[in-house]
């Protein structure tokens, strides 16, 4: 009786716990882990859209603060001129410098630092590189920002928040959700007389959930942004920072489809060894 209550408990709670897992387990992997979030950054800025909306954006803005000549000739090339930029955000090393200006401000929030400071002068360089590519363009000195300050986020009076909090919390929810899940899917599996239908059929049905929920989360996310940039960056960010409970969620449903398959192949195998042994009497 204590036994039965005990396989109750663990197949009401393996699930709960995997359900969890999934989000905050795969969150803390791509988002909170070390160093994660420069690969969301990297990922985000690999996307085609983003890179050709930064063009535009960087392009328009190069165009303000020129002078006459060089914002005539860059009027007159401004496609060349967009592409070029665009082209250079879809390298590795400009993508890089950008995810490391991310990974500062990451980090800050993460630490409760009040303040960071930021040199986009290597960003800057790399837009200068692009625009010294575009021929009819006047070439472009590394010296227009020498004078460039670095940007200081925050400051004594008002700080950046702080959000370590919720690194934490998420990070030992997500570790502890994890642990349990498996901890009580394993107790179901040795006690269980139909294991391999008892652990996956939980499995299939958290996996199947979340894949649900996951993959057209993006678009969903980003329906509400203005068109253009914005809306770009947030669906290509969403992708990079679901990737993880997405991940863990199509390993849930792959194994539990896997141990289900098991289930119905063994299942099988009594029932079709008897017909074979009455076709031959």
């Amino acid at each position: 009786m204590e036994k039965q209550g005990l396989r109750i408990t663990a197949a009401t709670l393996a699930p709960f716990f995997l359900f969890i897992s999934v989000l905050t387990f795969g969150l803390w992997f791509s988002v909170f882990r070390g160093g994660a979030v420069s690969n969301v950054i990297t990922s985000t800025m690999s996307d085609s859209r983003v890179q050709s909306g930064f063009g535009v954006e960087f392009a328009d803005s190069l165009l303000n603060s020129a002078d006459a000549t060089t914002r005539t000739a860059m009027e007159v090339h401004k496609p060349e001129l967009q592409s070029a930029l665009a082209k250079k955000l879809g390298t590795k090393e400009s993508q890089d410098k950008v995810a490391a200006l991310a990974t500062q401000v990451f980090d800050a929030l993460m630490n409760g630092s009040a303040t960071t400071t930021l040199d986009i002068r290597p960003v800057l360089t790399d837009a200068i590189d692009a625009i010294n590519t575009v021929p009819g363009i006047p070439q472009v000195t590394p010296d227009l920002i020498g004078d460039v300050e670095p940007k200081v986020l925050g400051s004594e009076s008002d700080p950046l928040p702080d959000l370590g909090a919720v690194k934490s919390a998420v990070t030992a929810l997500g570790i502890a959700s994890i642990l349990l899940g498996l901890l009580f899917t394993f107790f179901i599996w040795r006690e269980s007389k139909t294991r391999f239908r008892g652990v996956g059929i939980p499995l299939v049905s958290v996996g199947a959930f979340w894949m649900l929920v996951t993959f057209p989360a993006p678009g969903i996310i980003s329906a509400g942004s203005e068109m253009g940039l914005q809306r770009d960056i947030i669906k290509a960010a969403s992708t990079a920072v679901l990737s993880g409970p997405r991940t863990l969620a199509m390993i849930f449903f792959v194994v539990g489809i896997a141990l289900l398959g098991t289930h119905f192949y063994r299942s099988r195998q009594p029932k079709v060894e008897s017909e074979i042994g009455r076709a031959h009497v």
